[in-house]
């Protein structure tokens, strides 16, 4: 009917009230008369005293930003003007003509006092009937109203029986319909049309849903969210990374596992992560692993051991060129390094930096790495970028020989303050192979 149900039928624009929306988003859809038996002079006879109306609420309201100063915003977001007023907004009045079909010729128009704002065009979304609410019979004598969500959710909800209203002569009835094809909406869309819904199971449960008309029975078909469930959140078909119908790929490491640290692919079964003694001594290098992940990593970064910290170390540089940096600490002696680098999936930067370090001796190379060593530090500057995981570990202890233990001496300072020292050194003479050798340490602050 082109929409002028709105206008003229009570039960719609009481409807409207009652939720607080335009009557321009309900839509009837189809409207069955009722075959009620009933005992009419002790005998049971089909009455024609009830209707089936099925209706639907568009999730979107075309005339929310709409101003017709002297009409009515119709569904598609236009005014229809009363008799006398012509205009976009119908705010221009007939001079000499009182509606514009009249035989008048060339009527001439006069704008009249009342401002109105320009009209803003409404979403071009498909108004796609969201959701149904679709009557259904109900036998018994005592009326209930049950809402039952579309045929996708199992939980339907039974509320309390609703009194007939003594005004009406006609009780419509309602009859279910398959339930309707949901376009997709906008989160605030979809939220907004929920909250319609639980308004009118609300109204209708406590008696407040005043249409003009008694409610006997309701099924209510809640949209479908972007999971497919009616009335849902939109959460049940996210994947780990809180994507919805996601993949897991937006949060995946290198390794392709979501939200992980890019560790669990390095295979730890052999090759570096085999920690073997040597069989003439029982001697066991120190191995360290020096991991980075990160996205796009860009820059630079330096590495700490034992107290000195090397020169800054670019993203992309080669085990020589990081070995060349360690190997420049006085506190190192010499060792062998590999790295993997993991080019980023966009392209720029790197997702993965793996350094591995391991503490071997070369005669004439001090200080010799014998047994446990202290962790490599990392310092992942600002100009690194996004950093998500970093982490040093140890994943061979280095050993000294079968049955050696080694010396431990205790030193006590004291009586410094005479002559105001904040510093001392340390010196040792050699025994054995090395007599006649020793060494002096730097300056080492009596805080120390």
């Amino acid at each position: 009917d082109n929409g002028n149900i709105v206008k003229s039928n009570t039960f719609v624009k009481n409807l409207a009230s009652v939720l607080n929306i335009n009557p321009s988003r309900i839509r009837v859809v189809n409207i069955v008369p009722g075959n009620r038996r009933r005992l009419k002079n002790g005998q049971r006879i089909l009455t024609d005293d009830e209707l089936g109306v099925d209706f639907e609420i568009s999730s979107i309201d075309p005339c929310e930003d709409i101003v017709c100063v002297h009409g009515d915003c119709n569904a598609a977001g236009e005014c229809d003007c009363n008799s006398g007023y012509a205009g976009s907004t119908c705010n221009v009045t007939f001079v000499n003509c009182s509606l514009p079909q009249s035989n008048c010729t060339g009527p001439t128009f006069a704008p009249t006092l009342v401002p109105a704002p320009s009209p803003t065009t409404p979403p071009t979304l498909n108004p796609s009937m969201l959701p149904t609410f679709v009557p259904i019979p109900h036998p018994t004598s005592q009326p209930t109203t049950t809402f039952a969500p579309s045929s996708k959710s199992q939980h339907p909800t039974t509320v309390p029986s609703l009194n007939p209203s003594p005004r009406p002569t006609l009780l419509p009835s309602l009859y279910p319909t398959s339930t309707p094809t949901i376009q997709s909406v906008s989160l605030d869309n979809f939220a907004e049309l929920i909250s319609v819904a639980t308004t009118l199971i609300s109204s209708a449960s406590d008696g407040s849903l005043d249409t003009g008309y008694s409610v006997t029975d309701a099924t209510i078909a809640l949209p479908d969210d972007d999971c497919g469930v009616a009335g849902g959140d939109s959460t049940t078909c996210d994947d780990a990374c809180g994507v919805i119908n996601g993949d897991n790929s937006t949060c995946a490491d290198t390794c392709g596992v979501p939200n992980g640290d890019g560790t669990s692919c390095i295979d730890t079964s052999a090759g570096f992560y085999t920690c073997d003694h040597a069989e003439t001594n029982g001697i066991m290098n120190e191995r360290q692993a020096i991991l980075i992940r990160g996205v796009s990593m860009l820059g630079l970064y330096s590495l700490s051991f034992n107290g000195e910290t090397t020169a800054d170390i670019s993203v992309y540089s080669s085990p020589e060129t990081i070995l060349e940096a360690l190997t420049a600490l006085r506190t190192v002696g010499s060792l062998t390094v590999n790295s993997n680098l993991t080019v980023a999936a966009t392209g720029s930067g790197l997702s993965a930096i793996d350094i591995f370090v391991e503490f071997d001796r070369e005669t004439g190379t001090f200080p010799y790495h014998y047994g446990k060593q202290p962790l490599i530090e990392v310092d992942t500057n600002s100009t690194l970028g996004d950093i998500t995981y970093s982490e040093v570990s140890r994943v061979c202890e280095g050993t000294y020989r079968t049955g050696y233990t080694f010396e431990e001496q205790q030193v006590s300072v004291s009586n410094m303050t005479h002559d105001n020292s904040t510093t001392f050194k340390l010196m040792y003479n050699a025994t054995g192979e090395y007599k006649g050798v020793y060494g002096i340490t730097d300056d080492i602050p009596v805080t120390a």
